[in-house]
């Protein structure tokens, strides 16, 4: 069952995910099944988000639940970085990334009192940590 859906390449290709890490990519234009991909080599955690990080659509990053993010590249399915955040997070399950696909965010969806955390898309740096004075960021959304 997909999970996510996300377009790639301008809207031109659509990839849907499973929990699993098991993947397809559509033709938004012929409706027709592209190529089907697998995001590592066993089955990957439970994936709570998934977003585009390139601009061209060739590279994902994945936000499971081992508390972890994953950048991988769409076609042949290569996980090109894995960031362990749980020295950093309880529970992050939501993942925005920059339109540049040079950075990510993080943060909770529930009260767990844990911070939004920006981290560096090329090494999984943390970069910046955001905490809101009145309580938790549950909702993040970058605006243009």
């Amino acid at each position: 069952t997909v999970h996510v859906l996300r377009f790639l390449r301008k809207g031109s290709t659509l990839l849907g995910v499973d929990h699993a890490g098991s993947g397809a990519i559509w033709s938004t234009i012929t409706g027709r099944l592209v190529q089907e991909v697998r995001f590592g080599q066993r089955p990957a955690p439970w994936t709570f988000d998934l977003q585009v990080l390139s601009p061209d659509g060739s590279r994902i990053v994945m936000l499971g639940a081992d508390r972890s993010f994953t950048i991988w590249e769409v076609t042949s399915g290569a996980l090109l970085l894995r960031v362990d955040m749980r020295a950093r997070a309880q529970q992050h399950m939501q993942l925005r990334v920059t339109p540049g696909g040079d950075r990510i965010i993080t943060a909770v969806s529930c009260v767990l009192g844990d911070p939004a955390i920006i981290w560096s898309a090329s090494d999984g740096a943390v970069l910046h940590t955001l905490r809101q004075p009145s309580g938790v960021i549950r909702v993040l959304e970058l605006a243009a």
